[in-house]
């Protein structure tokens, strides 16, 4: 029985999964060469450490129910997706799948089969932010074919910005257009009073949007130091995110976002709302030309309606 059981653990040896044995009380009584490797524990260190201890929080009182099942005598195998917490602080996605064996002659344990699939989340993510990406693109172009004036699109476009759950930005924001050498507010939402004053009609070059603007850049913000020039009463301690919003290499207006304090948007984040940015601009100029076109229309017919006249 002893040769037998070396050698189940010979073979638990060679897999490329983590094998893992437990109590009731959830102390590992065996934890295979992949067990370590992948939390970063050596066999020893894993040996009678509580399995909890390696499990992110989220998932502890889940866990728990199940192997109260075990105790009242379920015995089906369990396949759940759980994540773990490594040695030096990250976190594992594995999916789960765990038994209970024993004998009559030895206690019971649960064993506990883990497979590493972050890389498998990982583009399971990056498909979904594609989605979601793609998805509110096509929303913004749409809004263009059903909106008749720029400053309503405007406002409809930055309300789907703000109010993207998977989006880490707040809840307000402003939109800009550039008219000469002036930045002119035409769109905002949840914007205190005071800004709407003090913010009506921004220089180019001056204060975060002007600079923005001036320089083509984008400009992230934690809190506002000397280069937010443009300050009111009461004005709270803010982060911003703003984008410049360009038609090839012309600036059309800036867009104005609220960023929480101390953070700084993802990589992904930032190449999504630059791409957003790009496509407002690319509609800021479909409005322009399509009311250049309307005024031709209009002088033209003047000018038929004079020569009728003569």
């Amino acid at each position: 029985m002893v040769q037998q059981d070396e050698n189940i653990l010979t073979i638990f040896n060679t897999l490329n999964d983590a094998v893992v044995l437990i109590d009731f009380s959830g102390k590992i009584k065996y934890a295979n060469k992949k067990a370590g490797e992948l939390t970063g524990y050596s066999e020893d260190e894993l040996y009678n450490r509580n399995i909890f201890k390696i499990v992110s929080p989220e998932y502890v009182s889940n866990i728990k129910k199940k192997m109260e099942g075990r105790q009242n005598g379920i015995k089906s195998k369990f396949f759940y997706k759980i994540e773990l917490m490594t040695k030096n602080g990250n976190t594992v996605a594995v999916e789960i799948s765990s038994s209970l064996v024993g004998s009559e002659e030895k206690e019971n344990r649960i064993l506990i089969i883990a497979r590493d699939i972050t890389a498998n989340e990982k583009k399971e993510a990056d498909i979904q932010k594609i989605a979601n990406f793609n998805y509110t693109y096509n929303k913004l172009l749409r809004l263009s074919y059903k909106e008749y004036d720029l400053e309503s699109f405007l406002n409809k476009a930055l309300g789907v910005l703000i109010s993207l759950d998977w989006l880490s930005i707040e809840a307000k924001g402003a939109i800009f257009l550039k008219e000469g050498e002036y930045l002119k507010l035409v769109s905002y939402i949840n914007s205190p009073k005071e800004l709407l004053e003090s913010c009506s009609s921004v220089p180019v070059g001056k204060c975060l949007c002007g600079i923005a603007a001036l320089n083509k850049e984008i400009i992230s913000s934690f809190i506002p130091d000397k280069t937010h020039e443009i300050k009111y009463n009461r004005m709270e301690k803010h982060g911003n995110y703003i984008i410049p919003m360009m038609d090839e290499r012309e600036v059309v207006g800036v867009l104005n976002l609220y960023i929480p304090r101390k953070f700084s948007p993802t990589r992904e984040e930032r190449e999504f709302l630059d791409g957003a940015a790009k496509i407002i601009a690319l509609i800021i100029k479909r409005f322009k030309i399509r009311n250049e076109l309307n005024n031709s229309k209009e002088r033209y017919r003047m000018i038929l309606e004079n020569i009728n006249e003569i």
